[in-house]
């Protein structure tokens, strides 16, 4: 019968059969079927609940996940506009919008903060752990990420041009710099930072850049 065979059902402990491996059926059905092979299939854990979040009118951080992508467009400016006057403040826009971003959630998550929420614990690598369990915490620090990763790409591109910079140079050394910034963070800067320091892309001096706004200032005087 279906209580008998749900007397056979192993402890949660000991369940070993994923969830995403049967069909879904009432808890009996599972039992039933657990029993005749020996096995019970393990309980589906349940998603974290996305807490919404008070200063953004109720959001959670999952809708507001599309506005990470608004580095992408300054990563591309760095990659194929270094030289374009507007790149210096285009660039830095996207960390000023993430850090007020960034702000923002962490106030809304410590507002609606309760008490089974882990406590914030940098002190220790369970701590860190404990904290990062928390999805609003998870995008939070991803932000996080996004805001230093372009300024470091951004300082990779402004020191760059204050050296002995070409097009051809820049495709070749910078943009792949660029990508491992971008991609993992600081394996780009240390790149970047051992090919500086071998001499690769000579001596740091005035760039270009500047030259032309002294010579536009010229003009204008």
């Amino acid at each position: 019968s279906g209580a008998g065979a749900a007397a056979h059902c192993l402890p949660a402990h000991q369940l070993r059969l994923p969830c995403s491996s049967l069909p879904r059926r009432s808890l009996a059905s599972d039992c039933a079927v657990g029993s005749m092979f020996g096995f019970s299939p393990r309980p589906c854990p349940a998603a974290p609940s996305l807490k919404p979040l008070g200063l953004f009118g109720g959001l959670d951080v999952s809708q507001l996940w599309p506005l990470t992508n608004l580095v992408l467009p300054a990563w591309l400016l760095l990659a194929l506009l270094p030289t374009w006057r507007h790149t210096p403040t285009l660039t830095l826009v996207p960390p000023f919008v993430h850090s007020v971003l960034y702000v923002a959630v962490l106030l809304s998550n410590a507002l609606n903060s309760t008490e089974e929420d882990a406590p914030i614990d940098f002190s220790s690598f369970e701590g860190v752990t404990n904290l990062f369990k928390d999805p609003t915490v998870v995008f939070a620090g991803w932000v996080h990420y996004l805001v230093f990763d372009l300024l470091i790409g951004r300082a990779i591109v402004e020191d760059a041009l204050s050296r002995d910079w070409t097009p051809l140079r820049h495709a070749l050394v910078i943009v792949p710099c660029l990508f491992m910034t971008l991609m993992f963070g600081p394996t780009g800067f240390l790149l970047y930072s051992c090919i500086a320091a071998s001499g690769l892309l000579g001596a740091k001096g005035i760039s270009q850049r500047e030259l032309d706004l002294r010579l536009e200032r010229l003009k204008a005087a």
